[in-house]
Formats: C-alpha cells, structure tokens, sequence
C-alpha cells in the first residue's frame, strides 16, 4: 500500500514547528519506526 500527502504550507518555518508539535510527534509514534522512516526518508522541502 502506498500512501502519499503533498502540502503547501505558507513557510518553511511553519513545516518546522508543525513536525515539532506534540500531536505529530504522537501520530508517528502509532504508525510505527518503520513508517516514521519512511516519512522522515520521503520529507522534503522545496522552496
């Protein structure tokens, strides 16, 4: 199964803080190390 989200935040900054928050934090921990690889792995920012 793949699954894909493409977001357009309003700054880099704001991607930052979100990640940092405590409810992402909390969603990557349910999904598991491997899937939070994943994720940090398939990250990126373009500017």
């Amino acid at each position: 199964m793949e699954i894909r989200a493409v977001s357009e935040p309003s700054s880099v900054e704001r991607v930052k803080h979100y990640y940092k928050t405590d409810d992402y934090q909390t969603v990557l921990k349910v999904l598991g190390p491997e899937i939070q690889a994943v994720i940090e792995r398939n990250t990126c920012v373009i500017e």
